[in-house]
C-alpha cells in the first residue's frame, strides 16, 4: 500500500524530469549577462548592460532582465520581469513592469543558445519603445540559478553596470521638481494648530 502511494509523486518527478531535460531546462536556467568576467575568453560580451535571468520548466520561462534603457525611459519599471517559453529550442518570451498594481508590456524578445560557447544572443520581436535595439550577446554566469520553491531567483553580487543611474524616489523627486510641484508644496504653510488645553476651554458669558 505504500509503494502505490509513492507511485503519483515518483511519476511527477519522472515526467518533470522529462520536460526539463526536453526542453533543455539546465542548459537555459542561469543568470546570462554582457558583464561576465569569470572566464578566460571574453566572448565578444555585448556592450549595452543587460542582464537576464532564467528559470525553465517544463518548457514554460520567468526571470527578470536588467536593461538599461528601461532605466533611462522610467526606473519605476525595475525590476523588469518576464514571462515566456521554448519554442523550437529557442527562448521566446515578453517583458513587462507592475507598477500600481498594473501590467505594463515593454517588449518581446527571442533568444537563441550556441552549441560551441556558452553564450545567448537575444534579439527584440516587438519592441515599440526601442529598449532592445540591437542583438545582444551575454554570457552565462559560472555560478548556477536555483529558483527557491516560491520560484524566485537569488541575487548575486552585480557588476555596477547593472544599476540605474537615479532610484526610483530620486525619479519621482526630480519630475516633480521638474514640474514645480515640490516648490508649491514646500511654499504651502502648514495650518497652525491650537493646543488642545486652549480648544477646551469655556466660551465666556453671553457668547
Amino acid at each position: 500500500m505504500g509503494n502505490l502511494r509513492k507511485l503519483p509523486s515518483e511519476f511527477d518527478q519522472t515526467i518533470r524530469q522529462f520536460w526539463d531535460w526536453y526542453y533543455d531546462a539546465a542548459d537555459w536556467s542561469a543568470t546570462w549577462s554582457s558583464r561576465e568576467e569569470g572566464h578566460v575568453e571574453d566572448y565578444r560580451q555585448s556592450a549595452m548592460p543587460i542582464k537576464l535571468s532564467l528559470v525553465v520548466e517544463r518548457g514554460k520561462v520567468s526571470g527578470e532582465i536588467f536593461n538599461l534603457e528601461v532605466c533611462k525611459l522610467n526606473p519605476l519599471f525595475v525590476p523588469v520581469l518576464l514571462e515566456g517559453e521554448i519554442f523550437r529550442g529557442d527562448v521566446v518570451a515578453y517583458t513587462f513592469a507592475i507598477v500600481g498594481g498594473q501590467k505594463y508590456f515593454l517588449f518581446s524578445f527571442s533568444a537563441q543558445r550556441s552549441d560551441r560557447e556558452p553564450v545567448i544572443t537575444i534579439a527584440a520581436i516587438r519592441d515599440p519603445l526601442g529598449l532592445l535595439p540591437e542583438p545582444a550577446r551575454l554570457v552565462r554566469r559560472a555560478d548556477p540559478v536555483v529558483a527557491d520553491e516560491k520560484g524566485a531567483v537569488p541575487t548575486a553580487l552585480d557588476h555596477p553596470d547593472f544599476e540605474c543611474a537615479e532610484t526610483p524616489s530620486e525619479y519621482v523627486k526630480r519630475i516633480l521638481g521638474e514640474a514645480g510641484i515640490d516648490q508649491r508644496i514646500n511654499q504651502t504653510a502648514p495650518k497652525e494648530r491650537r493646543p488642545i488645553e486652549e480648544l477646551s476651554r469655556p466660551l465666556p458669558p453671553g457668547r
